[in-house]
């Protein structure tokens, strides 16, 4: 039953990481917010994401993006030890 539940929230977790790369990845889309499940996807994403944008800006790159998906891996392997 224990690992049932850890291997649903795993799964969870990992679905959440598809919404942030779908979040990116729509943040260079132009016009993508016209549309109400994008806007949900940017919604949804962009609350973990919004803490990291703007923090580390090298030139015109903001690197924050990148380094939220890489602390979401680890927060994932610590928590789920796999």
């Amino acid at each position: 039953m224990f690992k049932t539940v850890l291997l649903v929230l795993y799964i969870i977790a990992r679905l959440y990481q598809v919404v942030l790369v779908f979040t990116i990845i729509l943040s260079w889309a132009p016009g993508s917010s016209d549309y109400a499940v994008f806007r949900f996807v940017q919604a949804a994403g962009g609350c973990y994401l919004d803490v990291f944008r703007g923090k580390i800006v090298l030139f015109a790159f903001d690197f924050g993006t990148i380094i939220a998906l890489g602390v979401y891996e680890l927060i994932i392997n610590f928590a789920f030890l796999l």
